[in-house]
Formats: C-alpha cells, structure tokens, sequence
C-alpha cells in the first residue's frame, strides 16, 4: 500500500491491528466526522482492507464552539459587571464612612452644648425650656447611634462574609 495515501489515524489502525475511535476532518469536505476505522479480516484472520465508518458532526461541533464562544462573551460581562459591581460598592462605603463622620461632628457639638446647658443653666431654665433641651440632646444621641450606625455598614462590606447555620425554628 502506499503510506502517502492513509491518514495518520488509518495508519495506527494498520500498524497497531486495533480498532480505533477518532474525530477527524474531511480533506476534501472539510467537514468534521466521527470515524471508527477498523481491519477488514479474511478466513484466516489476516487483514485485506481497511474499513471505515463515521458521522458527520460538523453541525455539533459548530455549535459547541457557539456554545463555547457565547460562555466567554458571557463569562466576560460577568467579569465586567462584577467590577463595576465592586467599584460601586467602594464608592457607596466611601461616601457613607464620609457622610457619618462629616455628620458626627455637629452632632457632638449639639450633645456638647446642650450638656453644658444642663450642668450650668438647668436651675434657672424655665421647664418648657429645659424640656426642649432634653428632646435636643436625647435626639442628637439618637442621630449619632444612627451615624454610628451608618459607618458600621460602611466597616461591613470590607470584612469577609462568616457563614454558619442557624436554628430558623429557635
């Protein structure tokens, strides 16, 4: 037989004696096939040709490589999103950490000022005054717990997620 004739996989078939399964192109289709190629025997077991049998899978494998082309596009919005995800979230913690601190320092004046109302003036404030003077300072603690609160959030979301079970029944 001439070598130059046979394909590298009916090569192996004929050097090798086995059967082979293999994927592989048309030269002259160029279409993608599914083959096993296998010895043809005669009576006495010897080999006398080289038989071939395979299915067209081209339409599959275009499709897979749609497939695998739409998973990178898809993987790379993923990746996109998720950055613009992560530059958001550290935009919404600078601002927040900045709001509260910018937000604590009137309100310490407010709970400063109206101590000192307390501890110098509280004999003398006529009652309705000194209940106002209460309402102010008792909401300014109010509204600095909330700032409080605010940077706690803003600390949250550059700590690692914990996870652990809880008893939803408890």
């Amino acid at each position: 037989y001439k070598e130059d004739l046979w394909s590298p996989n009916e090569r192996l078939v004929i050097e090798s004696g086995e059967n082979i399964l293999c994927e592989e192109m048309g030269q002259t289709t160029g279409k993608t096939y599914i083959a096993m190629k296998f010895l043809l025997r005669d009576d006495v077991g010897e080999p006398y040709a080289l038989g071939n049998s395979s299915i067209d899978i081209t339409d599959r494998k275009q499709a897979e490589e749609k497939i695998r082309k739409l998973n990178a596009e898809l993987e790379q919005r993923v990746q996109q999103r998720t950055a613009q995800f992560e530059a958001s979230n550290r935009e919404l913690e600078a601002f927040t950490y900045s709001v509260s601190h910018d937000l604590r320092a009137p309100l310490r004046a407010i709970m400063g000022f109206s101590s000192i109302l307390f501890e110098d003036f509280s004999d003398i404030l006529p009652p309705e005054a000194f209940d106002y003077l209460q309402r102010v300072h008792r909401n300014a603690r109010q509204m600095d717990r909330l700032v409080l609160g605010l940077l706690t959030l803003s600390r949250l979301g550059r700590q690692e997620i914990t996870r652990r079970w809880v008893d939803c029944d408890s």
